[in-house]
């Protein structure tokens, strides 16, 4: 179980868990505001520091304990149809969750994510995605994943711990789906929300734009706004093409080569027929 550090005194660290609860344990040269982990054996004594912390002191660690969790610590866009973005606090909790399209507005409508650890969070949203059919059997069909924050290693964890919970119960629904995940830079967000759309979402049409053989025919702002699956189809309909092409561009060198063989052969046995019929001349 994780927690953060609010407060230190006399050896003892105050730590709020994220199930809410204020815990003692041993100062281990934490600092306040640090994330910690907490072993399963330090349930020492739960309640608002009872080494003798005053009302001041309770609100104090209250006033920092509900700042912690209602504070943004990274952030979860999810895309297939369906466009969502979901905020999370230091201890993985759901604290927002925000509809990007219309499709996402109906998806999280029934869904109480508010609270929910993300893992369980993202578990609930593929199953609804799932249900409604946005995930299926179509070989094009994807959920793309990206996740950000102010720690980049934490946002990198967390979009791998995240692309395989969604694979995991994808496959467990016997479905088939394209499942990808990336980091990315808090620029990249602002980026994305100035178009309107998500950052993984960004992401997917601009490898469109590197996949397509005229990139200057890709109009992004109309593929922004299209679903994964259908980019996705694009895509991979770009890249058996180039692979044809270049197939292509392999046999016509072959035969280039083979022709060049045969006129090199050529020009080899006509001179040698010519001195041949030069040598008995001078015989």
């Amino acid at each position: 179980m994780k927690g953060i550090v609010l407060d230190i005194e006399e050896g003892k660290a105050a730590i709020l868990t994220e199930d809410g609860e204020v815990r003692g344990i041993e100062d281990r040269q934490y600092r306040i505001g640090e994330e910690v982990v907490l072993p399963e054996s330090s349930r020492i004594r739960a309640g608002l520091l009872r080494w003798g912390a005053g009302v001041a002191a309770a609100f104090v660690l209250f006033t920092a304990g509900a700042f912690a969790y209602t504070t943004p610590n990274a952030y979860i866009s999810v895309d297939v149809n369906p466009s969502v973005e979901i905020a999370i606090n230091v201890f993985d909790r759901v604290i927002d969750v925000e509809a990007v399209n219309d499709d996402g507005g109906e998806l999280i409508s029934s869904l109480p994510l508010k609270h929910m650890n993300i893992e369980k969070a993202m578990e609930l949203l593929t199953d609804k995605l799932i249900e409604g059919n946005y995930i299926s059997n179509d070989e094009n069909g994807g959920v793309i994943i990206a996740t950000s924050g102010e720690n980049p290693k934490k946002a990198e964890k967390l979009a791998i711990k995240l692309e395989e919970k969604v694979r995991k119960c994808i496959d467990e629904e016997g479905k088939t789906a394209v499942v990808e995940s990336e980091a990315v830079g808090l620029e990249r967000v602002k980026e994305a929300e100035q178009l309107g759309v998500t950052p993984g979402k960004l992401n997917l049409v601009e490898k469109l734009v590197k996949s397509s053989p005229v990139p200057e025919e890709i109009v992004i702002e109309e593929w922004l706004d299209k679903p994964v699956k259908e980019i996705n189809k694009l895509i991979q309909e770009n890249k058996r093409a180039l692979k044809e092409q270049e197939k292509a561009d392999r046999e016509k060198d072959k035969h280039k080569d083979k022709e060049n063989g045969k006129s090199s052969l050529k020009e080899n046995e006509s001179g040698k027929s010519n001195g041949e019929k030069d040598k008995k001349k001078n015989d």
